[in-house]
């Protein structure tokens, strides 16, 4: 039932999309399917309603024909049809909902293969790579894994792991990977190199890499709540890209508050990457050069994101 699934599955996508939230978007979701349910539910309530009122026509038929069946069901028939009603009406509205609700908890349950739409032989591929560092055997994928189409399908696993990864490091969404890896092949130099200055580059990685902020999703959060300005102008979009010779600041109004005035205080200030100025007096930093390889602060194989984008 793929072609009630897979619309399903470009909505919750969409809702997720909207909300950054997954709990959320299954609210929403759910919402959303009851509202398309409520006329099912309707016809079903009206149809057991009518067949509630003629009970007591039934079992004055029932004792009129005695033991004759057959007339009985005669009449029977007549009654319903003379009064509008269907005999399988009520069950055949209850049963339409479930052709929504059995799709919708498979697509709720497999959320790689209708959020993500990856195959099931690279959703296998994925399991194998998690149950390997985590120390686990699986020996159901045995010699189709090492040998054949599967080696396929395991390079591509790796390279979905190393996008992915990045993009939880730093909170973005696909659309938005994708726009960045474009800017990137287009510019000179090294695409693997270039896409990771871009994202590092991020106003909410900044925050974060100066020590403004706990983790890039506070960072994140503060910027949207325009606690920060760039070269004097508040700028409250976490994506904002930041250039060599930028400086970036707590607002003036903000410098009041108790977060940023125990930042003053705190002595445990994580040490700013070189390509990074920090003035821990007046709560601000200057970009001094564009952020190299060595510059990112996790593990990462750009170039198995490049040779994923790339085909």
């Amino acid at each position: 039932m793929d072609f009630i699934r897979v619309p399903f599955g470009y909505v919750l996508e969409f809702f997720y999309g909207f909300l950054n939230n997954y709990g959320l978007a299954l609210i929403l979701f759910s919402f959303v399917v009851k509202l398309i349910l409520l006329p099912f539910s309707a016809k079903s309530k009206k149809s057991m309603m009518k067949m509630s009122r003629l009970q007591p026509q039934l079992k004055q038929l029932e004792l009129a024909c005695g033991d004759d069946k057959q007339k009985y069901q005669q009449e029977v028939m007549a009654l319903y049809k003379s009064e509008g009603v269907s005999m399988y009406g009520g069950c055949l509205w209850s049963f339409l909902p479930l052709l929504f609700l059995l799709p919708l908890y498979t697509v709720i349950r497999e959320p790689l293969h209708y959020l993500m739409h990856l195959n099931t032989e690279t959703v296998d591929a994925l399991k194998a790579i998690v149950a390997t560092e985590q120390g686990v055997e699986v020996s159901k994928l045995g010699y189709y894994w090492q040998y054949g189409p599967a080696a396929d399908l395991q390079k591509y696993a790796l390279q979905l792991t190393e996008k992915q990864k990045v993009k939880f490091v730093y909170g973005i969404l696909e659309k938005q990977f994708r726009m960045y890896y474009e800017k990137a092949a287009r510019a000179e130099g090294n695409t693997g190199e270039v896409l990771l200055s871009l994202i590092e580059r991020r106003l909410d990685n900044v925050i974060y890499r100066l020590g403004f902020a706990a983790t890039r999703r506070e960072a994140r959060q503060l910027v949207n709540h325009g606690h920060y300005t760039v070269n004097g102008k508040r700028v409250n979009i976490p994506s904002y890209t930041v250039n060599v010779g930028d400086v970036i600041a707590v607002c003036e109004k903000s410098c009041s508050n108790n977060r940023f005035k125990k930042l003053k205080e705190d002595d445990a200030f994580v040490a700013a990457p070189k390509w990074l100025d920090r003035d821990k007096n007046t709560l601000s930093g200057k970009v001094l050069a564009l952020p190299a390889r060595d510059d990112i602060d996790f593990e990462i194989a750009e170039h198995l994101i490049v040779e994923l984008y790339s085909k």
